[in-house]
């Protein structure tokens, strides 16, 4: 026969928590973390809406306005003041190799026209930049900032300087 052995509860201790290894490893590893983190800039431009009840397009009556064409790139001040065109080299929205080029030869010549704006006209500040509906969203941004800024050189430093900081957005005609 079996001998029953009545055991005996074991008396659980309670035994420190020991952290040092969890705590050296957060000593290293918090650093690391935010030396190798990406810190990026958000910037915010506040532009004026159209009011979303598709009015008639009428220009500008003292102001300065930058229409975006399949084709060609319109700036107008005034109703009969000056009025420029720039053709687009990329004409074609799908257009092949090249496009970035050709895309910053267009900014390029409607910073040089805007510049001559800002020289008549240094108080005026804001402008209207209005495009087609089928103009890409990257054509869009990129003409708001070359009308927003242009880079300077200033005691051979490279600096952003203030063409027209007030923008507006709308629709251009076809």
């Amino acid at each position: 026969m079996r001998q029953s052995r009545h055991r005996r509860p074991r008396s659980r201790e309670q035994g420190e928590l020991n952290i040092t290894a969890f705590m050296n490893l957060m000593v290293v590893l918090v650093p690391i973390l935010l030396i190798s983190a990406v810190f990026s800039r958000m910037a915010i431009i506040e532009l004026a809406l159209p009011d979303g009840r598709g009015g008639a397009h009428t220009p500008p009556a003292r102001g300065l306005e930058v229409a975006i064409h399949r084709d060609v790139i319109e700036v107008r001040y005034g109703r009969d003041g000056l009025h420029e065109r720039i053709p687009r080299t990329t004409g074609n929205v799908q257009a092949a190799s090249g496009t970035e080029a050709k895309h910053e030869a267009d900014l390029r010549r409607l910073r040089a026209t805007l510049k001559r704006v800002k020289a008549r006209h240094p108080s005026l500040v804001s402008a209207t930049v209005r495009s087609e509906p089928d103009i890409p969203y990257d054509t869009v941004v990129r003409v708001i900032d070359t009308v927003r800024t242009f880079p300077a050189r200033q005691n051979g430093r490279l600096l952003t300087a203030e063409l027209f900081p007030d923008i507006a957005i709308g629709d251009a005609k076809p």
